[in-house]
């Protein structure tokens, strides 16, 4: 997910679902606010919403599966 799937107005955001399939998902207004607190302390210029330096898969799903962009 990038930071421009974000619709700020109306909290939500587009995803990438099973298939390929675009579906919009709705996040609370005090998540919104962690959002911005978020993306404002970062020092990247990375498009994608979440970023690590570590490529965590303990749960059996790839980077890839789970929509995670790991690395820019």
């Amino acid at each position: 997910m990038n930071i421009e799937d974000l619709n700020w107005e109306n909290c939500s955001a587009i995803v990438n679902g099973k298939g390929s399939k675009q579906r919009e998902v709705y996040f609370t207004t005090e998540c919104k606010v962690w959002l911005k607190k978020y993306l404002a302390s970062r020092e990247d210029s990375c498009k994608a919403l979440f970023v690590t330096d570590t490529h965590p898969t303990t749960d059996g799903y790839s980077d890839d599966q789970v929509g995670i962009k790991t690395s820019c």
